[in-house]
């Protein structure tokens, strides 16, 4: 299960945008998610439409389930996430520590489609906690933020830290100069021997969902200069 937190500063309902999970999959799998209310510690009735995912074979990632409309979730409401194959096998990742005390955990199998629940059989491993992370609508929208690093050295905190928003979901920038850092680091890169030019990687790293769409570029310099 899964439950909104916050204490007494969460009173009011959450509106649930999508949830995540870690899974694998071998083989090409057809994963439906179920999101169910809790009753008496048990999976529930459905509290929104299944959401269905194809899974590639040889998937190892978080698959990202999205909500057709977001569901509120009320202070304190625990809801179940449960997950069913149409097609294929996939492995749903654990979290090895045992549940933290006063927290939520747990896991159960259905047999018949959800109509009753039983406890997950030993062999699973449990208690450890199956991984699963939920997502809120932000109103009005986070701006988006970009990391930039040399490969573990970061270099700027947040690149695109004068964006506003000309949508509800689109920020632009019209001048993002490169820090100082960078410069340095694309001053400093000589290019491999007998090659014309040098090859400089920057990393960029944002949490947010962002699509980066760049429209120009404009790099000068001073080639007398020390």
């Amino acid at each position: 299960p899964i439950a909104q937190r916050g204490g007494a500063a969460a009173a009011a309902a959450v509106p649930l945008a999508s949830v995540a999970m870690r899974l694998d999959t071998s083989a090409g799998a057809e994963v439906v998610l179920e999101l169910r209310g809790d009753v008496a510690g048990r999976p529930g009735p459905l509290l929104a439409p299944p959401i269905v995912r194809q899974s590639e074979a040889g998937a190892a990632d978080w698959i990202e389930f999205e909500l057709a409309a977001p569901l509120e979730v009320a202070a304190g409401a625990a809801i179940w996430a449960a997950i069913r194959m149409t097609k294929g096998t996939v492995l749903w990742h654990a979290d090895a520590r045992p549940p933290a005390a006063g927290g939520i955990g747990g896991a159960c199998v259905s047999a018949d489609r959800g109509t009753s629940w039983g406890d997950a059989s030993d062999v699973l491993g449990l208690p450890a906690q199956l991984l699963v992370q939920a997502f809120h609508v932000e109103d009005p929208p986070q701006r988006p933020a970009i990391h930039l690093h040399d490969g573990v050295a970061p270099l700027a905190a947040d690149w695109i830290a004068g964006a506003v928003a000309d949508s509800a979901t689109q920020y632009r920038i019209a001048d993002a100069p490169l820090p100082a850092q960078i410069l340095d680091r694309l001053a400093a890169t000589p290019p491999e021997p007998g090659q014309p030019r040098a090859d400089t990687v920057i990393l960029l790293y944002s949490a947010s969902v962002l699509d980066l769409v760049l429209t120009g570029m404009q790099l000068g310099y001073d080639p007398l200069a020390a």
